[in-house]
C-alpha cells in the first residue's frame, strides 16, 4: 500500500500541499513553536498556537475539497481494501469504513506532511511545522489528549 500511495499519489499531494505551505515560505517570521520549553523570546505562544490551528484547519478543508481529485488508483486500492474489511467483519460497515480513512490519512497524507522532503513538496521549512502532523491527527483522531499537553489544538491558550 505504501508503495501505491507513493507512486500514484505523489502528485496530488503536491498540488493540495504546495498552495497550502508555500506561504509559509514566503513568511519565515510566521512561527508555530507551541512548546514552551522551544519558544524563542519574540515568540507568543497563543499567536503560535492560533497559527497552527488555521494551517490544520485550511489543510483539512483542502483534502476534504479534493476529495473528486483522488487518484483512481487509489480510489481502487481503498475500495479493495474496503471490500476485504467488509469480508471479515461484516457486522460493522461502518468501522470498515472508518478503517480506510484512517488508512488514508495516517499513512499517507500525514506521512507526507511529516517528511515534505520525501514527497517532494518542499525542501526547507521551519523546524516549528513539524508539530502540524501531530495537531493535524489529533483533530482526525479526536484523540481526548496528546503525549505532550503543549501539543492540544486551542485557541484559548
Amino acid at each position: 500500500m505504501a508503495f501505491c500511495f507513493k507512486i500514484y499519489g505523489a502528485s496530488y499531494l503536491h498540488n493540495l500541499l504546495q498552495p497550502l505551505l508555500k506561504p509559509l515560505l514566503e513568511n519565515p517570521s510566521m512561527s508555530f513553536e507551541v512548546d514552551p520549553a522551544r519558544l524563542d523570546a519574540k515568540d507568543d505562544i497563543n499567536e503560535n498556537r492560533n497559527n497552527l490551528v488555521t494551517l490544520t484547519e485550511r489543510v483539512f478543508g483542502a483534502i476534504v475539497s479534493s476529495a473528486d481529485k483522488f487518484p483512481p488508483q487509489l480510489r481502487s486500492m481503498c475500495h479493495c481494501l474496503y471490500q476485504v474489511l467488509s469480508k471479515r467483519y461484516p457486522q460493522f460497515p461502518q468501522n470498515n469504513i472508518g478503517a480506510v480513512g484512517t488508512v488514508i490519512f495516517l499513512r499517507f497524507i500525514n506521512p507526507a506532511i511529516g517528511s515534505l522532503l520525501h514527497f517532494s513538496v518542499f525542501i526547507f521549512l521551519k523546524s516549528s511545522i513539524y508539530h502540524f502532523p501531530g495537531v493535524f491527527q489529533y483533530l482526525l483522531t479526536k484523540w481526548a489528549s496528546l503525549t505532550d499537553s503543549h501539543h492540544t489544538p486551542s485557541r484559548e491558550g
